[in-house]
């Protein structure tokens, strides 16, 4: 059995300057990204995968021209990923998708479980 799951975060930055924000999501060991998303001021940025380097480079690129930057990737602890958002301006609500599918499991009781 398996599942797809569609996790969404809606963030607005109600200070007077740009900010960046970290997500941090825990998934299953079993969990493999399908897809992630944001969607800022009715623009919507679809991520494209690629390696580790090219991926931090573009979003650095993109934080110093003053340019909205997503950047997602994996951390050092298993299934831990991060989400960064940055230059969100002012005022500007930024809502976050992250898909993915997991193994479910069946319990001794005969339960499905995440």
């Amino acid at each position: 059995l398996t599942a797809s799951v569609t996790i969404s975060q809606t963030f607005t930055n109600d200070r007077q300057s740009p900010l960046e924000v970290t997500y941090t999501c825990k998934l299953d060991e079993s969990a493999a990204i399908t897809g992630f998303r944001a969607m800022v001021n009715k623009k919507v940025v679809v991520a494209k995968l690629k390696p580790n380097e090219e991926a931090q480079n573009d979003y650095e690129d993109a934080i110093a021209s003053s340019s909205g930057a997503y950047l997602m990737r994996q951390t050092e602890e298993k299934g831990v990923f991060s989400m960064q958002v940055g230059n969100l301006s002012p005022k500007m609500t930024a809502e976050i998708e992250l898909q993915y599918v997991t193994r479910l499991r069946v319990s001794d009781q005969g339960e499905t479980v995440g």
